[in-house]
């Protein structure tokens, strides 16, 4: 773009030593800086950081891929390096749950001059993309210091429809923006690529204060606020007779703007409702009454009052089951951190315990010891959805597990029919699995892998991404080409640390 090292230096508030240095590798640049650096360029968070370490001539080894349309904007060559020294303990650092911070990130734009400070966030593109979109749009300050974040929201959101292909969870804002702001411009959650995710209970909770109109030739809503509106709103969150985690962030994001007595039926118990209905009191004096399992009520108020919060994300329980997993062959030498055993829900202590897993807790940090064999009666018949069972986010991950160790099971996703990216990436490696005919997901017998040992796999999404990931270390491959590797930096933003300790480093280019 033709800007000098002054002209950065300049803008970003730094010396132009400190530029050079960036340049140069001598000095990293921290999250913060890289964000301002993002907007300068006009270009995303993961656009810049995909070309830090962009390598302009890749190996021999990977310059005849068959198909060059499937490279996408990451490849990630894994080699294996000399053999980790087993006497020295790692540590293993368990960040804030992404989507719990993806979700508070987005409750930031409710809070008009007050801030909202979240601790312990994670680097997940999936948080980062939605942060730097805020800011880039002006939308929300956002301040970042190490791993905490204070947001203040700016100028009012008019068209979405960008945050809603980043940010699934964005359509959760639509009804609560449009109230706030009067109009509002939004998509379908992924853009116009919305899956099996329906967004019928969303446009219910809209149609409640707003009128809107659909757009099918360029995929886009647009809602208007009605012009007049006084009344109590009961809204339903439920979905098939299940409860609608989005739904529900969309009805109590309403709290936030709409002073009359919210009635909302279908609560679920998934931790991320339960802390934004925690960060919701902290943050306004709304107060959140129970009065059955699966409703609350939101009583009217005379008017809203928003107030400086400041949040601690709880630990990522995926990141910590799948990290477990990962480094199995290993765990009596790595601490996790950032996490304590009061943390872990129930059920994942169940299955920590099926595992023959044992936990001590230090200083904030844990140590697993396996004091028992895996109790393989527990996973011939794993039912995976939303608490108290476990996240159907694992369901890939825990079955390419119990795959290479030819332990007999049948993961049933109660959320997701098909998550089977990884099978057959998976196959090449000798690691078997079968998704059955109502998608649940079936272990099968080891087989010997394929000689090749400069294979490319691709990684799909973020689940197949870690399962796939998984196969390889635990298969032991000397090397590997990873497509799609942004998929897997979604989730898992700290993924490349966790890979050293395995023996495992790499590069990224594009």
């Amino acid at each position: 773009m033709g800007f000098t090292q002054d002209f950065i230096a300049k803008e970003l508030k730094v010396s132009r030593q400190a530029i050079s240095n960036w340049e140069k590798e001598s000095r990293n640049i921290d999250v913060d800086e890289l964000l301002k650096y993002a907007k300068i360029l006009e270009i995303s968070f993961e656009d810049l950081e995909k070309n830090l370490n962009q390598s302009i001539n890749p190996s021999a080894d990977y310059t005849n891929i068959d198909d060059p349309k499937k490279i996408s904007t990451h490849l990630f060559r894994a080699i294996k390096a000399t053999p980790v020294n087993d006497k020295i303990r790692r540590n293993v650092k368990i960040e804030g749950d992404k989507v719990v911070g993806v979700h508070a990130l987005l409750s930031s734009l409710f809070l008009n001059q007050n801030t909202l400070t979240l601790n312990n966030c994670p680097t997940a593109f999936d948080f980062l993309n939605v942060l730097y979109l805020f800011a880039n749009n002006g939308w929300v300050d956002a301040h970042v210091s190490k791993d905490a974040i204070t947001l203040t929201a700016g100028t009012a959101p008019f068209n979405i429809t960008l945050l809603n292909k980043v940010s699934r969870a964005s359509i959760g804002v639509i009804s609560a923006l449009t109230y706030k702001y009067h109009q509002l411009l939004f998509s379908f959650p992924g853009g116009n690529d919305f899956c099996d995710r329906p967004i019928d209970l969303h446009l219910e909770i809209l149609a409640t204060i707003s009128n809107y109109q659909y757009d099918a030739s360029a995929n886009t809503f647009y809602a208007e606020k009605k012009d007049t509106l006084n009344r109590n709103l009961v809204l339903n969150c439920y979905a098939d007779g299940s409860k609608s985690v989005g739904a529900f962030f969309n009805a109590l994001s309403l709290a936030y703007v709409y002073p009359n007595a919210l009635k909302i039926n279908g609560l679920s118990q998934d931790p991320t409702i339960l802390f934004l209905i925690a960060m919701l009191e902290k943050s306004t004096n709304r107060v959140v009454i129970h009065p059955a399992a699966d409703k609350i009520l939101i009583p009217a108020v005379d008017a809203l009052v928003a107030r400086d919060c400041q949040v601690t994300l709880p630990p990522d329980m995926t990141m910590l089951v799948s990290y477990v997993l990962l480094l199995w062959d290993r765990l009596e030498t790595i601490t996790f951190s950032n996490v304590k055993i009061c943390e872990i829900p129930q059920n994942y202590a169940e299955l920590f315990e099926n595992l023959g897993l044992a936990l001590a807790e230090s200083d904030h940090t844990l140590v697993f010891h396996k004091v028992a064999k895996i109790n393989e009666e527990y996973f011939e018949f794993l039912r995976l959805g939303s608490p108290p069972q476990i996240t159907t986010d694992l369901g890939p991950i825990i079955s390419e597990f119990l795959a290479f160790r030819n332990i007999p099971s049948i993961l049933l996703d109660e959320v997701f029919g098909n998550r089977s990216s990884h099978i057959s990436e998976l196959q090449r490696l000798g690691i078997n699995i079968k998704c059955l005919r109502n998608g649940a997901l079936k272990t099968q017998a080891r087989s010997k892998q394929a000689a090749n040992q400069n294979d490319v796999f691709d990684l799909q999404d973020i689940r197949a991404g870690m399962a796939i990931t998984m196969g390889l270390v635990h298969r032991q491959i000397p090397a590997a080409l990873l497509l799609n590797y942004d998929q897997l930096l979604r989730g898992f933003g700290n993924i490349q640390s966790a890979l050293s300790l395995s023996g495992y480093e790499g590069e990224i280019y594009g």
